[in-house]
C-alpha cells in the first residue's frame, strides 16, 4: 500500500468546517485544520484530490479555507498524499 491522493471526503475528513451566511444572503463554508495539528498549511491553499469531477478537465479538488471545488486541471495545486488501505477503484 503506497501513498497516494485522497479523496475529496478523505480531505474534508482532515479538516474542519462552519457554514455561515455572508451580509448578502450567500453561505460560505470557512474550514481549518483542528487545533494541534502536526501540519503546516498556508492559508487558502489548493489541494489536488482524486475524486474525478463531473465535468472532464475539472476534478475534485479542496480549498482549504472553503472546502471542496471543481477546478481546472491545468491549474498548479498543492498535493497531499496519504496512506492508507486500498486506493480509490482498488488501486
Amino acid at each position: 500500500m503506497g501513498w497516494r491522493l485522497p479523496t475529496v471526503s478523505e480531505m474534508g475528513s482532515l479538516f474542519q468546517g462552519a457554514v455561515s451566511l455572508t451580509g448578502g444572503g450567500f453561505l460560505f463554508l470557512e474550514t481549518s485544520l483542528p487545533a494541534g495539528h502536526p501540519f503546516s498549511v498556508q492559508s487558502n491553499a489548493l489541494f489536488w484530490t482524486a475524486t474525478p469531477g463531473t465535468d472532464a478537465g475539472f476534478p475534485w479538488a479542496y480549498l482549504t479555507e472553503e472546502g471542496p471545488n471543481q477546478a481546472s486541471a491545468s491549474i498548479l495545486m498543492s498535493v497531499w498524499c496519504v496512506r492508507s488501505g486500498a486506493g480509490p477503484a482498488g488501486s
